[in-house]
């Protein structure tokens, strides 16, 4: 892309170009500050009250004025033509300012000529590449037109002494050409650099762009909040999500505050206080009301930034809009939960009849009855099996399961389950294995739930390990875990599936899973009973030689729901 498209691209509103020609107007103010009021100083400490410097004093005046009115036109202009002829007008009038400040200050020699370097700069910013040589072949028009009318006696300087160093015709020469080469060079060094910071700045507004989009499509927008000020910045996704309209000014925490919802306002604000008083970041799902009086439900993260005596002085973090996933999400909940609770009746009723009949309420049953209806029975009880899983996790997901927590002797619970498992390892002529290294172990767990976990993760190494093969529990005291660890001789789990395990009713295809029944629900609620002690589980895996489950638990319950 041609250097001086890409500035039309990137600066073509009105606002960018009024902008910068404002900024060069400032810098015209600094520039007469720097020239005029130590010349009129120096005259008048020379030769007091003068027509020089009565004269000199009315320039003075007239170029501030000047100045004064092209400000007022760059602040108040609107349509871009306008403001570029502006911009056009005010190159040309310093153009023939420079010449004329030439002409009966510097002498066409000396190094005044290095001011006409200003606008060739400043056209460089607002005009691109064109600006920079057509103000750049301007200037050298307007310097050599006045070294050539000097020369031939048309135009000569005020000034008798630099009028008559303009004669000899070698130095004319060598001036105009050394002049004109150095303003050339200069044009050439400042497109350079323009096009260099040109791409720099266009790779930024890309990467702008880019998160601009990035965060659309993810729904989620950035903020930052400085302590000092109390203010609050947001990205433009950020005032979408929560349906605000940007404002002039940025908001106050205070006024951030009014648009979460009211029973979880004040929750929000202490985690984020708390986090910024302890230097540390926070993550909570909040709700909010929309204008036209909807929910939506927002994940926010903040992460606290320090100075270098570590003194937080102000918060970064992203909100994301996960109304879709939670509502998604509560009706998967209430749909599992409604329908469970449908067929956990029937099932129920089911049980009872079974048995009724095996114990002979409807009369005495044949051998081959008693095989069909003990074939029933056992269907129904792993329906009720399933039923109650997904009625538990149903509860978890929704959070209105609780765990009961006691102090309790993981070496004896672990001891118990093998010995109640034992009979069923024998079937396929398998070890159970569990040799204590402690008399006890003490931790705060619920213990019922912690059983069934560890007897799901026993039941799957008993049904992907073949015969005579061994599944061993061990248990291992840490400094501020303990870790069971299940271990079997199976079948193995191919790298590539193992986050699989714990997502819900996913299987993982081996020869062995393909003839076992299951559900795919087990490692998903082992997990979230074991997240809910506070604790974690880890697989590691080689294929055709076992599998481990580690489940890493604190001593002390931390409450984690």
């Amino acid at each position: 892309m041609a250097y001086n498209k890409v500035v039309t691209n990137m600066f073509s509103s009105s606002h960018d170009l009024a902008a910068r020609t404002r900024w060069y107007v400032y810098l015209r103010w600094f520039i007469l500050l720097l020239i005029i009021l130590p010349g009129l100083a120096s005259l008048y400490i020379g030769d007091g009250w003068s027509e020089k410097l009565e004269s000199d004093t009315i320039l003075g005046l007239v170029a501030f004025a000047t100045n004064a009115i092209f400000y007022l036109f760059s602040r108040f202009v609107k349509k871009h033509r306008t403001i570029q002829a502006l911009a056009t007008a005010i190159f040309v009038i310093d153009t023939a300012m420079i010449t004329y400040f030439i002409y009966t200050k510097g002498g066409i020699d000396s190094r005044s000529v290095m001011i006409y370097v200003i606008p060739i700069i400043m056209s460089a910013a607002i005009f691109g590449r064109k600006g920079t040589y057509a103000f750049s072949i301007l200037s050298m028009f307007a310097y050599s037109t006045l070294l050539m009318l000097n020369y031939f006696g048309i135009l000569a300087s005020p000034n008798p002494m630099i009028a008559a160093r303009q004669t000899d015709f070698p130095s004319v020469i060598n001036t105009l050409i050394f002049f004109n080469s150095l303003l050339i060079l200069i044009s050439l060094a400042v497109d350079f650099i323009a096009q260099i910071l040109i791409s720099k700045e266009r790779q930024a507004l890309q990467n702008l762009e880019d998160l601009r989009r990035a965060q659309s499509i993810a729904r989620f927008g950035s903020w930052e909040w400085q302590k000092d000020t109390n203010q609050i910045t947001w990205s433009n996704e950020l005032y979408r999500i929560f349906d605000v309209t940007p404002g002039i000014k940025p908001m106050t925490f205070q006024q951030y505050l009014q648009l979460i919802h009211p029973d979880d306002r004040q929750l929000l604000a202490n985690t984020i206080e708390e986090a910024a008083k302890k230097n540390r970041s926070f993550s909570i799902d909040h709700r909010i009301f929309i204008s036209d009086g909807s929910l939506r439900y927002i994940h926010s993260d903040g992460q606290s930034i320090t100075d270098s005596q570590g003194v937080v002085q102000r918060m970064i973090g992203t909100a994301r809009d996960i109304t879709d996933t939670t509502l998604l999400e509560k009706a998967k909940n209430d749909f599992v939960s409604l329908t469970s609770h449908q067929l956990r009746t029937p099932a129920t009723i089911v049980k009872q009849y079974a048995v009724m009949l095996d114990e002979g309420y409807a009369g005495e049953l044949n051998a081959k009855q008693k095989s069909f209806l003990k074939t029933i029975y056992d269907s129904n009880e792993r329906q009720i099996s399933i039923i109650n899983d997904l009625l538990n996790i149903a509860r978890i997901d929704s959070g209105n399961f609780t765990l009961n927590v006691e102090r309790t002797d993981l070496v004896a619970l672990l001891s118990e389950i093998t010995a109640e498992h034992a009979g069923k390892f024998k079937s396929k002529q398998q070890k159970l294995i569990f040799k204590p290294k402690y008399k006890k172990v003490y931790c705060e767990i619920d213990g019922d739930q912690l059983r069934m976990g560890i007897e799901n993760l026993l039941d799957n190494a008993h049904k992907y390990t073949s015969n005579k093969k061994a599944i061993k529990i061990e248990l291992q005291r840490k400094k501020s875990f303990v870790s069971i660890a299940v271990t079997d001789s199976g079948v193995g789990i191919p790298t590539q599936d193992i986050h699989k395990l714990f997502n819900m009713f996913s299987k993982i295809e081996n020869p062995i899973a393909l003839e076992q029944e299951g559900t795919g629900i087990g490692l998903y609620w082992v997990k979230k009973i074991v997240t809910m002690h506070g604790g974690t589980i880890a697989v590691e895996s080689e294929l055709r030689k076992g599998t481990t489950f580690t489940i890493e638990l604190p001593y002390k319950h931390t409450g984690v729901s």
